[in-house]
């Protein structure tokens, strides 16, 4: 994704956990690596649901400018980030009944 698509909230607690107060450089190592671990796993998330709902398999795939697809220009299968979480949005509400 392009960085102009990103939105970063930052010290508004009535949307963000309160982490306590941010204090010199400690703070670039426990934010970063929460961020960097956040990443990973929405990654892993768009990969596993979008293999699901693409019926290829999770390494086959690859993410690029908001979409998930496998294959070149030409044969190529995606699914954009927008249906991927709505499809984990649906299936998250359908277990929760």
């Amino acid at each position: 994704m392009s960085p102009e698509a990103v939105t970063v909230i930052s010290g508004d607690t009535d949307v963000t956990p309160d982490t306590g107060a941010s204090a010199g450089s400690r703070v670039i190592y426990t934010e970063g690596n929460a961020v960097k671990e956040s990443v990973a796993r929405l990654k892993q998330a768009l990969l596993t649901t979008a293999s699901e709902m693409l019926k290829l398999s999770y390494e086959s795939l690859d993410l690029r400018d908001g979409l998930t697809f496998c294959g070149d220009l030409f044969g190529r299968r995606e699914v954009g980030f927008g249906w991927v979480i709505g499809a984990v949005t649906l299936a998250k509400r359908a277990m929760l009944g």
